[in-house]
């Protein structure tokens, strides 16, 4: 990954603690749960939803499949951290 995605996926992790009080994944991510009806346990308000609707709508307009990407890159992000903090 380049310094500017790292970075750019750092803002994208930064937002959603500030806006879904959650650093365990990125917006998003989060905007892919929503848009596919997965996001029940995060345990949205309904102004966040809306929120993430809208942002998810406009990425995967500008860049298709973002949002389903970035669930993937969270989820290879977590496997990866685990192969880090695991003791061999």
């Amino acid at each position: 990954m380049t310094y500017f995605k790292t970075v750019m996926l750092g803002l994208d992790d930064w937002g959603a603690a500030i806006i879904l009080n959650r650093n365990d994944l990125c917006i998003s991510a989060a905007c892919g749960l929503v848009r596919c009806g997965r996001d029940g346990p995060l345990q949205l308000h309904a102004w966040q939803r809306i929120f993430l609707k809208a942002v998810g709508a406009s990425l995967d307009f500008f860049w298709a499949g973002h949002c389903e990407g970035a669930i993937t890159g969270d989820i290879n992000r977590a496997n990866s951290t685990l192969d880090l903090l695991t003791i061999k």
